[in-house]
């Protein structure tokens, strides 16, 4: 028998196990499939019969199996969009408080420059509040604030578009199912 292999690969065991089924030793199964020996009656027509309802059962088994793997992926997918609008929605509220951030920071730099030019008619406590709050800006630093919001900006991005992926592949799973 020159295509012994292909018969295990579909019955899905090994040499030693198709030898223990049709009660056979493994040398004789061996030589069966150099073509050096037959095999008994008995175990031609069990492997014949085994055969016969694997290959009978394989198209059942096959779109069973198939629509099962669909419905678990659909599962999969499902959950990396649950989990994709949970991080979303998370982003979008520390883009909005940074946003609130920036505007107030926004707001008191305008503030200070008008303090600034409004200089002569300042007195000692109005220059000393401008200077609070001039400090108090600084520390903050406009500047990571400004990259903190792109980056976040663009993290955001990315999961709206994962977000447009993981939709159109429950649509095409739940048109194949």
């Amino acid at each position: 028998m020159s295509n012994y292999k292909s018969i295990c690969e579909l019955l899905g065991v090994t040499q030693e196990e198709l030898a223990m089924l049709l009660k056979v030793s493994r040398s004789q199964l061996s030589m069966y499939e150099l073509g050096k020996r037959d095999l008994p009656v008995r175990a031609k027509l069990k492997m014949a019969a085994i055969l016969s309802y694997t290959q009978m059962n394989k198209e059942k088994d096959g779109i069973d199996r198939f629509k099962n793997q669909e419905i678990e992926k659909r599962k999969i997918i499902e959950e990396l969009l649950f989990l994709n609008k949970r991080k979303k929605l998370s982003l979008e509220k520390k883009l909005n408080a940074l946003a609130k951030k920036l505007q107030t920071n926004q707001a008191a730099m305008r503030l200070v420059d008008y303090l600034k030019t409004e200089n002569n008619n300042t007195e000692g406590l109005e220059v000393e509040i401008r200077n609070i709050i001039e400090q108090k800006i600084k520390r903050q630093n406009e500047k990571p604030l400004l990259q903190t919001h792109f980056k976040l900006q663009l993290q955001l991005e990315a999961l709206q578009e994962a977000e447009k992926y993981f939709e159109t592949a429950i649509k095409t799973l739940s048109a194949e199912i």
